[in-house]
């Protein structure tokens, strides 16, 4: 479930990345011993960390309220891929869009990049729900970051 939700997200991100100038093709590839290095801390620093608390605490209980609801579980996969794309806000990752928040000043929002992350957290957490394991969606979190950072300059 791992890979194959992997695999349904990367042409869309591809396809995204490239149209819109946000991901271009690393200029070298890392050595070996870098990309075995950026791969574990990814797992744990990233992946793991962010699925239990996107996936294994968010998801759980927004799905937990809306127990007995149409379509419950999947208005929480929505709305926990909503926050977690939202979550990437803060990220320096152009192309960017100005957004006048009043007197809180102008948030400077990397639009793709939350898009992105947002889609991401769909397929992440539709890991979950078919396997019901946090593990699982932080492989697909890890491949997913892995890749971008070791062929896309990440």
């Amino acid at each position: 479930t791992a890979i194959q939700n992997f695999i349904f997200y990367m042409p869309i991100a591809l396809v995204v990345g490239f149209a819109t100038g946000f991901i271009d093709f690393s200029q070298r590839l890392p050595s070996l011993g870098q990309m075995l290095a950026t791969f574990v801390g990814i797992a744990f620093f990233t992946a793991i960390p962010e699925e239990i608390l996107f996936r294994g605490v968010i998801h759980n209980l927004i799905e937990k309220k809306l127990t007995g609801k149409k379509n419950g579980t999947f208005i929480a996969l929505t709305i926990s891929s909503v926050i977690f794309g939202l979550a990437h806000g803060d990220n320096h990752n152009a192309p960017f869009i100005d957004i006048h928040l009043g007197p809180l000043g102008t948030w400077h929002a990397p639009w793709v990049y939350m898009v992105l992350a947002t889609v991401a957290g769909y397929f992440y957490g539709w890991t979950f729900i078919k396997t019901r394991k946090v593990t699982a969606a932080a492989i697909v979190h890890l491949l997913v970051d892995w890749t971008w950072g070791t062929f896309f300059g990440g």
